[in-house]
């Protein structure tokens, strides 16, 4: 099927269709072409040039046909007739340097014997060799983004030569910022369909190669070499660059395809999470050219942040999305692999494993060309499974995983963290190495641990965390934040153990660094917090877990600004914080600490298990703090040891706790009152 016969309209059902037809023509041909090499393989040599003869008449635009078909005529010395097809395919865009190679071969070869005909075959050739630098388009989708849209132009401002943004229905400056950027415009109402809208932008591209962006990323000034070398490249059809999603605790980094050659059969698919690479890879097929790597060239990417994530309502909003696609095609195993992994990001445990639970059986029907994204979601099940304690369901999944993808990093790396989780940190380390040395095929491949490099030495540096060997733990976390500067976790994890020896200036720098590049990450705000609150900075410490809780969705920040607050004298905050942040146990513990100070009678004796557990614990981070100066929660430990020593039990855990953390204070207290 020629490229014109696609169709080219603004909707997108019938493109959809004509570049599906398409795809479906070519493996036809594809199959023609392996059965004529199987038969010159064999000797059967006219019934081979017989059927690349009917290949080509059936696909003129098939290039590699043409080629092999040129080849088997040479061969047999239709020398002619082998220039014409060879200059054909050339033309057609199949310009890889052994293809050159073969084409001046040809035309040298052809001489004086090629008549009338071998000029005009040198002009075509020439003509198509004349060499100018390749073009490239950034095509992408946007609605109501003038706070990023500008920062994502000028950063490929110099690069591409085209700007084609489809608008989905703005109502702010985003239009006008396009606009003065010199980009093309296009209208189109939003239709619950990501790849929809995408589609649109594509049919308006006149460059070479495809650059897609969206507005709230950016391409980093340092990748502009690498991908102009891309372009150049004839080997590649298309190139997975390397995302770094900025999520406020951590940096996902991991290589998609968001460049390709720009062809019109090459359409995104899926309404939600819309993919390129089942397009990419027929046309890859088709040209002889390959998938390349691209780790070099780097896209930031500002969406996941949590202060911009809960501004635009996105977690809502794809949910929303994705709800409706599995209720309207139920049969959809990739949306259906989305929704569960949605569920899980939002904490709904139960509900993603029940969603991951039917997925499996669609996901091992699925035809093997899936694979790319099936070993993504084999992973993600495996990875809820082990947030969910079910390590053993995890094991027996990853073993029907690799059944049906074969082995990879991700499903070592999800069998490791089990292990770590159990304590078998040694078979962990194992994993972790089988994890590290895993191959995988770059064409066939979206995503996976494989493509975050990070994840390998931050596993491992944890697993020797936890063997106490922490030399070996420091290097790797530092490996970690080499391949990763953006991400806060390597900090995070190095100022950790900075602060399990006492070295808090050096975990302050760490987590000061870290919120440089992201600052609104709760977690790394946390953890600052806990370093201010050893060196006894209450109102810092508040300061810092305000901010951090105004973004965590787990309630862990609201947490320990409950705990800082009360620390500091202030109850009703205290308990305000923590009904905010829904932390029942911690409120309850507190309420019996107060009682208890207040001289009630078995202030335990309504606390549950859990609710005793967080009593001690939260008894033991004021002794601790208290140990070195005067605070207000220290006061109120004091006057409940002093009220509740009477009870054996207590006193002695209590003066455990106090010997511990040598709170001289509570110690006193309790020797007074026995």
């Amino acid at each position: 099927m020629a490229a014109a016969d696609l169709n080219t309209s603004d909707s997108d059902g019938p493109g959809i269709d004509a570049s599906l037809a398409a795809h479906a023509a070519w493996s036809r041909t594809e199959q023609r072409l392996a059965q004529a090499a199987d038969m010159a393989a064999t000797g059967n040599r006219p019934a081979a040039l017989s059927l690349y003869r009917r290949t080509v008449e059936a696909d003129d635009n098939a290039p590699l046909a043409l080629l092999h078909f040129a080849q088997m005529l040479w061969a047999e010395g239709s020398r002619a007739e082998a220039a014409e097809a060879a200059v054909s395919a050339y033309e057609l865009g199949l310009n890889q340097p052994e293809v050159v190679t073969t084409v001046q071969g040809f035309l040298r070869g052809l001489g004086d014997a090629g008549g009338s005909s071998a000029a005009p075959l040198r002009a075509r050739f020439e003509h198509a060799f004349a060499a100018r630098e390749p073009t490239v388009a950034l095509a992408m989708i946007a609605k109501d983004e003038e706070e990023h849209l500008p920062g994502c132009l000028a950063s490929v401002d110099g690069l591409v030569s085209q700007i084609v943004l489809v608008d989905t229905g703005s109502a702010d400056s985003t239009v006008e910022i396009a606009k003065s950027h010199g980009a093309e415009v296009h209208r189109f109402p939003w239709t619950d369909d990501f790849a929809a809208a995408r589609n649109v932008s594509l049919r308006h591209v006149t460059a070479d190669w495809v650059l897609w962006l969206d507005a709230d990323e950016e391409l980093l000034p340092e990748s502009h070499g690498p991908l102009r070398a891309l372009l150049r490249d004839p080997e590649a059809a298309a190139a997975h660059l390397c995302i770094h999603n900025l999520m406020g605790d951590r940096t996902v980094s991991f290589l998609t395809t968001r460049l390709w050659r720009h062809h019109p059969t090459v359409q995104f698919r899926q309404p939600i999470h819309e993919q390129i690479l089942w397009s990419v890879a027929p046309y890859a097929r088709r040209y002889g050219r390959r998938v390349v790597e691209a780790r070099e060239v780097v896209i930031r990417h500002y969406g996941y942040q949590p202060t911009v994530a809960a501004k635009r309502g996105k977690e809502a909003r794809n949910m929303a999305l994705l709800e409706k696609l599995v209720r309207d095609e139920p049969a959809n195993a990739y949306a259906l692999f989305h929704y569960a992994s949605a569920l899980r990001e939002m904490g709904k445990l139960d509900e993603a494993l029940d969603a991951f639970e039917k997925w499996e059986p669609m996901a091992l029907a699925e035809d093997t060309s899936q694979v790319h994204w099936l070993r993504v979601g084999f992973a993600n099940y495996a990875a809820a499974l082990n947030v969910a304690e079910r390590y053993d369901d995890s094991s027996r999944l990853l073993a029907r995983a690799e059944e049906k993808c074969g082995r990879g990093a991700s499903f070592h790396y999800q069998r490791a963290l089990a292990l770590h989780r159990l304590g078998r940190n040694e078979a962990a380390l194992a994993q972790m190495e089988a994890a590290h040395s895993a191959t995988r095929d770059v064409s066939a491949s979206v995503e996976s641990v494989d493509f975050q490099p990070m994840l390998v030495p931050m596993l491992t540096a944890e697993i020797y965390a936890a063997l106490g060997r922490e030399d070996e733990a420091r290097k790797l976390f530092s490996e970690a934040l080499e391949m990763a500067p953006d991400d806060p976790s390597p900090r995070v994890s190095l100022a950790r153990l900075d602060i399990a020896v006492d070295e808090l200036d050096s975990a302050a720098a760490h987590l000061a660094a870290a919120l440089d590049s992201q600052p609104d990450a709760p977690l790394t705000l946390t953890t600052l917090a806990q370093v201010e609150l050893y060196r006894r900075n209450l109102d810092k410490a508040v300061s810092l877990l305000r901010t951090a809780a105004s973004t965590d969705a787990s309630g862990e920040a609201g947490r320990l600004l409950g705990e800082a607050l009360l620390m500091a004298g202030d109850t009703d905050g205290a308990f305000d914080a923590w009904e905010e942040a829904e932390q029942v146990k911690a409120a309850a513990a507190a309420r019996a600490l107060i009682d208890g100070a207040a001289g009630g009678s078995d202030p335990l004796g309504t606390l549950d298990a859990s609710e005793v557990e967080a009593f001690w614990t939260l008894v033991g981070k004021v002794a601790a703090l208290s140990a070195g100066a005067d605070i207000p929660g220290g006061d109120l430990v004091v006057r409940f040891a002093g009220r509740a020593a009477g009870d054996t039990a207590v006193r002695a855990d209590l003066m455990r706790v106090f010997l511990k953390h040598r709170f001289r204070a509570g110690i006193d207290a309790i020797r007074q009152t026995t």
